[in-house]
């Protein structure tokens, strides 16, 4: 069995051990503190590009209904230049006037 002095001396020979432990304890204490820290930051950052994501979304709807309105507005612009173009046919005969008045589109 072992001594009170067979103790203290194996708890002299463990000081260094627990001293060097105790380092790596603090260091490690300080890493989880960081690594809390970047987590943290990481949440922060989804939540902003959730936020993104969403106006991207509403953005994006918008650009469609942007599309589908000139869409129209590009078939009328065609129905419209036939339109102008019959008029200035109907205008350009000789029976109506000798000069013409305007050019054509095309």
């Amino acid at each position: 069995m072992l001594d009170k002095n067979d103790i203290q001396a194996i708890a002299e020979l463990l000081k260094p051990i627990n001293n060097k432990l105790d380092t790596i304890d603090t260091r490690l204490d300080s890493m989880d503190s960081r690594f809390d820290a970047v987590d943290n930051r990481l949440k922060t950052l989804d939540t902003r590009l959730k936020t993104v994501e969403s106006r991207l979304k509403i953005v994006d709807n918008m650009l469609d209904s942007i599309d589908e309105r000139l869409s129209v507005v590009e078939e009328n612009t065609v129905v419209t230049r036939q339109v102008v173009n019959s008029i200035l046919d109907w205008a350009e005969d000789p029976s109506i006037q000798v000069n013409p008045l305007f050019k054509r589109a095309e």
